[in-house]
Parts: structure tokens; C-alpha cells; sequence
């Protein structure tokens, strides 16, 4: 019964040591998957979402430039009297208006800050606002009146290109500042996950030695069972053995007993054959007693 419950025991043990070592190895599994896909996720975010906002901004700030640059051409070419060249930058200038408004559409639903929204509405209204000046720069222009495209120039392009291009910058640093960020959440989930990986291993290792120790101890306890086993096994073989020459002892004994028995029923017999023919002698001296007797008288 005691080994019995030892051999459970010893089961529970190893069944226990296992389970909690194969717990650590998928604990381990789960949250080193975790963290994979966590730095992938940061990985894809700065390396897709935040740099193809920063180039958006870089060709925001571009075409700003090259607007305020087409609107420069216009007042110099109308001032050499050269129409068809200040036409063709008037449509230039008109080409990066839709540039900027598609450069503008695409980088909006990426915007992650209310500062960042603020600085599209205000590329948006701004650039609104320099199309409708352009216009007015541009009848200016055809009807020769210098003075005044020099002051649309002036007081309504310049200043509106600067604001994009401040608008832009403002933006472009937020999203340098957001990459900066994103690197350090990265570099600082690659520490705590090497820590916690160290940490897990640890665990796994002193789930492992256990698990050795149960088996070794498990080991040592069946040897001992099995040793128990074997001098229990002596005993009893040396038991049945002398069971065994007891049981011939009795057996001779009892042979002997049935010899004697024997010799004494004979001797019986002897003597009840004796006792039987004293018997007849006796009646035959009474028979000639009794002869003797009659003949006397």
C-alpha cells in the first residue's frame, strides 16, 4: 500500500515539474511573439506611415517654393514685357496649386495630432487663398499694371508661401519628434523584453533543474523500492524454503508415526493371536481336568 502511494506520488511530481516547464517554454513562446510583433508593428508605422508623411511635408514645402518661385517669373517676365513666358508660368504655377491640393489630401487621413491638423487647414486655407491672389496678380499682369502685381506680390504671395512653408515645418518637426519617440518605445520595449526574456529563461532553467530533481529523486526512491522489492523477495524465498523443509519434516514425521503405528498393530495382532491359542489351551487342560475327574470318581 506505502509503494503504491509512492508510485503516485512520484507521478504527480514529474506531471507537475513537466507541465510547469512546458508553461514557461509557451509563456516564453507567446510573449517573445508578442514583442515581435509589436517592434514590427513600430517598424512598419515609422518606416511606412511616419517617413511617407515627412516626404509628403518635404514636397509640400517644394511646391511652395516652386509657387513662389512661377509667381516671381510672372512680375519679372510682364516687367521684360515677355507675356508668353510669364503664361507659361502661370500655369505652372497652376499645375503645383493641384499638387499641393492632392499633397495635402493624401497626407491629411495620416494625421495623428490636432497640431498636425491645424498645420493642413492651414496649408489648405492658405493655398486657397494664394490661387484666388495669383488671379488677381495674373489681371494685373495682363493689363500691365506693375505697381500693383508688385504689391500682390508683396503682400499676399510672399507671405501666404511663407505660411506653408512654416505650416510645413511645424509639421515636419512633429513627425521627426514622433519618429524620435517611436524609436525610443522601440529601444526601450527591446530592453524590457530582453530583460523579461532573461527573466523567463531564469525561470525556465530552475523549472528545468526541478524537474531534474524530481527525476532524480524519483530515481533514487525506486531504486530504494526496488531494493526493498528484492530483500522482501529474499525474505520470502527464504520463508518458502523453510516452509518448505518443514513441511518435509512433517511429512517424514508423519511416516515414521505411520510405521509405528503399523509395528503396533502388529504387535497387537500377536498378541491377540497369543491371548486366542492360551485361551484354547486353557479350555483343553479344563476339558482334561474335567476327563480326569470323572474317571477318579
Amino acid at each position: 500500500m506505502t509503494n503504491t502511494k509512492t508510485s503516485v506520488t512520484i507521478g504527480k511530481k514529474l506531471g507537475i515539474g513537466f507541465g510547469l516547464l512546458f508553461a514557461g517554454t509557451i509563456g516564453l513562446a507567446i510573449y517573445s511573439l508578442r514583442t515581435i510583433s509589436y517592434l514590427g508593428g513600430e517598424f512598419d508605422n515609422v518606416a511606412q506611415k511616419e517617413t511617407r508623411k515627412l516626404d509628403l511635408l518635404r514636397s509640400i514645402d517644394v511646391t511652395a517654393a516652386e509657387m513662389l518661385s512661377f509667381e516671381r517669373g510672372i512680375v519679372t517676365r510682364i516687367a521684360m514685357s515677355d507675356t508668353a513666358a510669364a503664361q507659361r508660368f502661370h500655369a505652372a504655377f497652376a499645375e503645383r496649386t493641384a499638387l499641393m491640393a492632392k499633397l495635402v489630401a493624401e497626407f491629411r487621413p495620416m494625421i495623428a495630432t490636432e497640431g498636425g491638423k491645424r498645420n493642413a487647414d492651414a496649408i489648405t486655407a492658405a493655398t486657397s487663398a494664394w490661387q484666388s491672389a495669383d488671379e488677381e496678380l495674373w489681371t494685373a499682369s495682363r493689363a500691365r499694371q506693375l505697381p500693383v502685381v508688385r504689391k500682390i506680390l508683396d503682400e499676399r504671395a510672399i507671405p501666404l508661401g511663407a505660411e506653408i512653408q512654416t505650416a510645413a515645418g511645424e509639421a515636419t518637426q512633429r513627425q521627426r519628434d514622433r519618429i524620435a519617440q517611436a524609436a525610443e518605445r522601440g529601444h526601450a520595449a527591446i530592453v524590457f523584453s530582453r530583460w523579461i526574456t532573461i527573466l523567463l529563461i531564469g525561470v525556465c532553467a530552475m523549472l528545468g533543474a526541478g524537474v531534474l530533481w524530481v527525476v532524480k529523486n524519483s530515481t533514487r526512491e525506486l531504486k530504494r523500492m526496488a531494493r526493498e522489492l528484492d530483500e522482501s523477495t529474499s525474505q520470502i524465498a527464504g520463508a518458502s524454503a523453510q516452509v518448505a523443509s518443514s513441511s518435509q519434516s512433517l511429512a517424514q514425521g508423519a511416516s515414521e508415526q505411520a510405521a509405528s503405528l503399523e509395528e503396533t498393530s502388529a504387535s497387537a495382532e500377536e498378541i491377540t493371536s497369543m491371548t486366542r491359542k492360551n485361551a484354547d489351551n486353557s479350555r483343553v487342560a479344563a476339558e482334561v481336568m474335567a476327563t480326569v475327574d470323572r474317571h477318579v470318581k
